[in-house]
């Protein structure tokens, strides 16, 4: 019993991380076999994840035609994002004092990488970095319950990036968000609190 719990969650926390990057979309049919061979289980873990997926209202069950992702509507969406970033702008505020020039350096690191999959079109390599970057300065806040919280949303099943419409034009969006990114490090390094903090706030996480 505690094994089947286990890869339950397993899979809970799978499908969870499918949807939270976009690669599970609103309205996508959950294929269950896929699922059982992807992760090299039984059937029965996947479909206690999937039941109690659809019982926290995070897919929708229909009898005989399976699963599916439910769509978050855009005023729940940008609810989130709101309170998400007047965290990630304070966490940046409490970080500032802390960060080291090898923060600094890791973060232009990720944001070369961040170029490569825009270039590429490599959404799953995009969605990993982009909370890489976001998450150097979070650790350094020196506040666990706010790392904590932070994480929680982050992980939560409201997608992080916009996805569909056309690649191509996504991607270009992408690249003006990498963009911020740069401007970003530059405010750590010059040490702009009220310049990063609106710019977070008001910018970054608005757009």
């Amino acid at each position: 019993m505690k094994q089947y719990a286990s890869l339950r969650d397993y899979v809970y926390k799978y499908i969870a991380h499918q949807i939270q990057t976009g690669a599970l979309k609103p309205n996508q049919k959950l294929n269950e076999a896929q699922i059982c061979t992807d992760l090299d289980i039984s059937r029965t873990p996947a479909r206690e994840a999937l039941i109690k997926l659809a019982s926290e209202n995070v897919l929708n069950y229909t009898p005989r035609k399976g699963f599916t992702v439910r769509e978050v509507d855009d005023e729940y969406r940008g609810n989130v994002y709101s309170v998400l970033a007047v965290l990630d702008a304070y966490a940046a505020e409490l970080a500032l004092p802390n960060m080291r020039p090898e923060d600094i350096s890791k973060m232009r690191e990720i944001i070369d990488k961040l170029d490569v999959a825009i270039k590429y079109h490599n959404l799953s390599d995009y969605n990993t970095l982009q909370q890489q970057f976001h998450q150097v300065y979070i650790d350094r806040c020196n506040n666990s319950f706010l790392v904590k919280t932070t994480l929680d949303i982050r992980n939560s099943f409201v997608p992080m990036v916009r996805t569909g419409g056309d690649e191509e034009e996504l991607f270009q969006w992408f690249g003006q968000l990498n963009a911020q990114h740069r401007i970003i490090v530059d405010l750590f390094e010059q040490k702009k609190k009220d310049e990063l903090i609106h710019f977070l706030r008001s910018e970054h996480w608005e757009s």
